[in-house]
């Protein structure tokens, strides 16, 4: 099968200095996409850094023959959000691809957790991906192409310890990514969820946890699932459940998306 190539479609990677994000525009930048990476350059507590990752990756992507271009704002508020995708618009007159990995980080457990923090994270997670579809949704319906894909957690689908406004918007994600999907399916409009399972910044746990079971387990702070044998049969159990429970497309319009291919599905298509 060859690649799928995104020649002169344009990509709004929020995250995208670091992590998920860079590995997505990295990619698509190979594949001829034309890039803008979002990224204000902050703590995993969202706290003022003196890093510049969105435009040190948009100077490597140019160096490598692409086009790209830095974003800094803030997915956190409306006016950050409509921002980044008017930077896209004009740098590249168009959008058509929407990632949406931005993330933050206030842990505590549910009895200690400040509502200053909940807030915080609910921002930039949740209302992050609220912001930047509203922006970028009537731009993809007006042309008749648009793929968003959701960056979720398989922390929202079983919850984690001291993380639970983490949990609360990865699980929110589905329904944003549903409706995305459905009001846009008769526009080429498709929107996607990826549901990764792994140690990223996001979801190591602190260096003093307050649960047991998550400094104990690799599945840290999940529910013990029937039939298990030990840690790690835990973990390998509760990562194929999380890929049983991807809606099967009959079931939803067909929302798979091409920038999403390489994470949830061969089945994709342009």
């Amino acid at each position: 099968m060859p690649d799928l190539r995104f020649d002169n479609r344009v990509a709004v990677i929020t995250g995208g200095g670091r992590g998920l994000g860079r590995a997505h525009a990295l990619l698509l930048a190979s594949r001829g996409c034309k890039i803008v990476v979002n990224d204000p350059g902050v703590s995993m507590a969202g706290d003022a850094t003196d890093e510049g990752p969105a435009e040190a990756l948009a100077a490597e992507i140019r160096a490598m023959g692409g086009e790209a271009v830095a974003s800094t704002d803030s997915v956190a508020t409306p006016e950050g959000g409509k921002a980044i995708i008017q930077s896209a618009l004009d740098a590249f007159d168009r959008i058509d691809i929407l990632i949406h990995s931005a993330g933050n980080v206030r842990r505590g457990s549910l009895c200690e957790l400040a509502y200053e923090d909940f807030t915080a994270v609910l921002d930039v997670h949740l209302k992050g991906a609220y912001h930047v579809v509203r922006e970028a949704f009537p731009h993809m319906m007006a042309q008749n192409y648009g793929r968003i894909v959701l960056t979720s957690s398989i922390n929202g689908l079983y919850g984690k310890s001291d993380n639970v406004t983490y949990s609360i918007c990865k699980a929110g994600f589905m329904g944003l990514s549903n409706t995305a999907a459905i009001e846009g399916q008769n526009n080429n409009v498709k929107s996607n969820l990826i549901v990764p399972a792994s140690a990223t910044r996001t979801a190591r746990p602190p260096a003093r946890c307050t649960s047991p079971w998550a400094a104990a387990s690799p599945g840290r702070g999940l529910p013990k699932t029937r039939g298990s044998t030990g840690p790690n049969g835990r973990w390998r159990t509760l990562r194929r459940r999380s890929r049983r429970s991807v809606p099967a497309e009959r079931n939803l319009p067909s929302r798979l998306c091409p920038t999403a291919s390489w994470s949830t599905s061969s089945m994709a298509s342009a």
